[in-house]
């Protein structure tokens, strides 16, 4: 079965990098707009079925005056295990000062440039890729990550900006710090060890 949502958007508002997660039986997705590796505002979305509606809950970011997702893409969920907490884990790609200031005028440029544009949505036969390596200018090599937890606003959740991360306790009356920013690190075999550094801490809780 195929279904359609977010349908009518251009860029940059239209939806990437789709993080998926429950709580209490709602399903809910977290969604980036499209500027490239420049950060904006994300959305986030509840709905009960797959394809059913999906009833945007707005920008989950709270106090972030920039719409930059706090200079993030949010990437994954984790859930504590055993509890009812939860840890926003995203992307910030490029950790420069002025790339918030970059942000905006990206993301005006691609309103201007799609103004008129007309999407072409017929049906297209599947074609195999260059097979050639694909570039980009943007150096992703001082990524970094970007950890918070996320608060519940009734049904909604909400991240704000934390200093030192947050604090969650665990059900055995242990508790772990957030830190919000993980050092520099490569994309590959240290993104492993990272990810799975934190989830055998997650899961010690």
């Amino acid at each position: 079965e195929y279904s359609i949502h977010y349908d009518g958007l251009l860029p940059p508002f239209t939806r990437e990098a789709p993080t998926y997660f429950e709580r209490n039986g709602k399903k809910y997705l977290f969604t980036s707009g499209t500027s490239g590796y420049y950060p904006n505002k994300s959305d986030v979305c509840v709905f009960d079925d797959y394809h059913g509606e999906y009833k945007s809950l707005g920008d989950p970011h709270i106090g972030d005056k920039s719409d930059t997702s706090f200079s993030s893409q949010i990437t994954s969920v984790i859930r504590l295990p055993g509890t009812d907490k939860y840890i926003a884990c995203a992307d910030r790609w490029m950790p420069q000062w002025y790339i918030k200031l970059l942000a905006k005028s990206i993301q005006s440029g691609m309103v201007r440039h799609f103004k008129d544009y007309e999407p072409d949505t017929e049906p297209k036969e599947v074609s195999s890729v260059p097979g050639e390596l694909q570039t980009h200018d943007e150096n992703t090599f001082r990524s970094r990550y970007v950890w918070l937890p996320i608060e519940w606003d009734g049904d909604k959740p909400v991240i704000r900006w934390q200093k030192n991360g947050g604090r969650m306790n665990c059900n055995n009356g242990n508790a772990i710090l957030i830190k919000n920013i993980v050092s520099p690190i490569k994309k590959s075999r240290d993104h492993f060890n990272a990810t799975s550094a934190l989830c055998s801490f997650l899961f010690s809780c």
